[in-house]
């Protein structure tokens, strides 16, 4: 790839402590400055939600990372909460955290933990798909602890970061793409962080198959037929 064939990635790139770098964006920028501004944050607890496949998880590993927190999922934190949490854990991070809401022994699970940190002066760190104010939460001392979290949307991307994301996943598959690939795809594909995933896997695999590399062509073809695998609300264009 020749200098006028580079596309130009104007974002800066944060260090995630062993994991890919995470690109900070106008639609994470929020998130991150909760993630550095720990601990100095106003309760024991901290919520980031956003759709599938939007950075939650990854977000969560660089605070982790910084925090040395012990991660659970929704089975594993009611196990630790009935053995007791272990003196030396004062950070925990929990992903989709909304499959507790509902769940009687899950949200008694949560609600210790979050009374065992709050002892301890410790964190939690919840990622989910909505808000804690949309959970069907029942147990009312448990929703009343949610509500003092401080809360964070990750957004849709913008084009600069859907570009990093392209970019990037396709240098992960040994890929170097031209700049005008690129700018193709972007004003034509799905907005969101998913649709980069699933369309450099399949033009990944459509090169592959071919023996050929990723052109505007290839790239016209498959974003064709995932419109026609998909409904139009999705977001990819028919080209």
């Amino acid at each position: 790839m020749n200098q006028h064939d580079q596309f130009i990635l104007d974002l800066p790139a944060y260090p995630a402590l062993g994991r890919d770098d995470f690109w900070v964006a106008p639609c994470n920028a929020g998130a991150m400055t909760w993630v550095e501004k720990w601990p100095d944050w106003p309760t024991t607890g901290f919520v980031l939600f956003g759709p599938s496949a939007s950075g939650k998880s990854h977000l969560s590993a660089v605070w982790c990372g910084r925090s040395s927190a012990t991660v659970l999922d929704p089975q594993q934190m009611i196990e630790i909460s009935s053995a007791g949490l272990p003196d030396s854990i004062k950070t925990v991070a929990i992903d989709d955290a909304h499959t507790i809401a509902g769940v009687s022994v899950r949200e008694h699970a949560l609600f210790h933990i979050i009374n065992i940190l709050s002892e301890r002066g410790g964190y939690l760190f919840l990622t989910a798909l909505d808000p804690p104010a949309h959970w069907p939460v029942m147990l009312p001392d448990l929703a009343s602890r949610l509500a003092l979290f401080p809360t964070q949307r990750l957004y849709a991307p913008d084009d600069n970061l859907l570009a990093v994301l392209l970019v990037k996943q396709f240098a992960d598959r040994q890929l170097h793409i031209k700049a005008e690939v690129i700018s193709f795809l972007l004003p034509r594909m799905e907005r969101s962080f998913a649709a980069v995933s699933a369309l450099v896997e399949n033009l990944d695999t459509a090169a592959l198959s071919e023996g050929r590399a990723v052109t505007i062509p290839l790239a016209r073809r498959i974003l064709t037929q995932m419109s026609q695998t998909m409904p139009s609300s999705e977001g990819f264009q028919s080209i």
